[in-house]
């Protein structure tokens, strides 16, 4: 079963859910992975595009936890998965507002763990560095000003030239984080963060911490 959402929609998690338990008689396992990049500097910054990116990194990992819980509950089971960032963690140059937004998931998430804990429901906060991905593409990051202001203009060329040099070059690919997610179901410690650690040349590589 593949189904489309918007999952700054609530109405439309509620609906997926739905459909998903009809299809399946159960939910065992949520993760929540949608999301995307703002990096830019911050002055630059629309508070329009800080309100989307909250929006879907913030509001839509809770649209759909939100959604699910309630079938969770009845089953006495479930892992929840909320893919952070080492940006919620660490902050960095050009992502105020993609790190706050991923600061508070992982808050949310740990939180989270402690309320359903009694219900036999699992909470888990992923946070990865960087993978051979597409994140740093146009696809899945805006990475344009809103507002081009004069004194980021030479800041900004090397960062960007930075992201240019980096994207799709990372060293940890994603079956790493396919594995770390298994492993951590079977983990007898319930509750904790699954990380992948930036190196000094953060830019250009990654190591995987144990999860």
């Amino acid at each position: 079963m593949t189904a489309s959402l918007d999952v700054t929609d609530p109405t439309a998690a509620t609906r997926v859910v739905s459909d998903a338990v009809d299809h399946f008689g159960r939910i065992d396992v949520l993760v929540n992975n949608a999301g995307y990049g703002l990096i830019t500097a911050f002055e630059e910054m629309s508070p329009e595009q800080i309100h989307q990116q909250f929006a879907t990194n913030v509001y839509g990992v809770m649209n759909v936890t939100r959604a699910v819980l309630p079938v969770m509950r009845r089953q006495r089971s479930g892992h929840l998965f909320t893919i952070a960032s080492m940006g919620g963690y660490l902050g960095g140059s050009r992502g105020t507002a993609y790190a706050a937004s991923k600061f508070a998931v992982a808050g949310f998430t740990e939180s989270l763990a402690l309320e359903l804990e009694e219900f036999g429901i699992t909470a888990t906060i992923v946070g990865p560095g960087y993978f051979r991905t597409d994140f740093l593409d146009k696809s899945s990051a805006i990475l344009e000003p809103a507002t081009l202001i004069e004194d980021y203009r030479a800041s900004n060329a090397a960062f960007r030239a930075a992201t240019e040099t980096a994207n799709h070059a990372h060293k940890a690919i994603r079956t790493l984080s396919a594995a770390c997610l298994l492993k951590s179901q079977r983990r007898e410690n319930r509750h904790f963060t699954c990380r992948s650690a930036p190196t000094p040349s953060s830019l250009s590589s990654s190591i995987t911490t144990p999860c």
